[in-house]
């Protein structure tokens, strides 16, 4: 859940140890687009939705999610491990 929320919105904390997307048993989150995805913003990216190539798998090419971008046109964080419908509240954090 935290490398999602860190690819999916572009945020990567200088510490990776920093708490900042909330990964409990049972919580809930939602990520909505920031924008749609067409083939000018990927060109605008630099990446092509055929930079990896299967026959290369460790070779992971950089699709520039970093510094807010996130990947695939970026998203927001509109819920963070929710946990208020739970009786007993958060369990199990990370």
């Amino acid at each position: 859940m935290i490398s999602i929320g860190r690819a999916l919105t572009g945020r990567m904390p200088e510490d990776e140890g920093e708490e900042d997307f909330k990964c409990f048993t049972c919580a809930f989150s939602k990520f909505t687009r920031r924008r749609a995805v067409t083939t000018a913003a990927v060109e605008d990216d630099g990446v092509s939705p055929a930079a990896w190539d299967a026959s290369r798998p460790d070779e992971v090419p950089d699709v520039g999610w970093r510094d807010g971008k996130g990947v695939g046109g970026g998203w927001d964080c509109e819920v963070n491990g929710d946990c208020s419908f739970l009786a007993g509240g958060e369990e199990r954090g990370w």
